[in-house]
């Protein structure tokens, strides 16, 4: 921060105002044309990393892997559904007990 305020102020010294803005515009047109050159690089590295042989793209497996991820939620989601809670009691101090035990065992 106060590197880009010295800058400012030695700038203004020497430059007037409208060269002082085509620096700056300048300056900031390089910066973005370096992040770009750096993102298509590793666009570029990712792309050809991937193996050819892959049949579906992966954004056609990852919509199918979140769909089955949901249909087996919304399956799941309703087993406990029947029990008392006195019953869902029960199996959350047991789930804690068995957690506490592995988190002992594994110090």
């Amino acid at each position: 921060m106060f590197k880009k305020i010295f800058s400012n102020v030695i700038l203004s010294i020497f430059l007037d105002k409208t060269a002082k803005e085509k620096l700056q515009a300048h300056q900031k047109k390089n910066k973005t044309n370096k992040s770009n050159k750096i993102i298509q690089k590793k666009i570029k590295t990712e792309t050809s990393s991937q193996s050819i042989d892959n049949s579906q793209p992966q954004t056609n497996k990852r919509q199918t892997l979140i769909k089955n991820a949901l249909a087996i939620h919304k399956k799941q989601s309703k087993i406990l559904d029947n029990l008392g809670e006195k019953d869902k009691k029960r199996l959350q101090l047991l789930a804690l007990r068995t957690m506490l035990r592995k988190i002992k065992h594994n110090q």
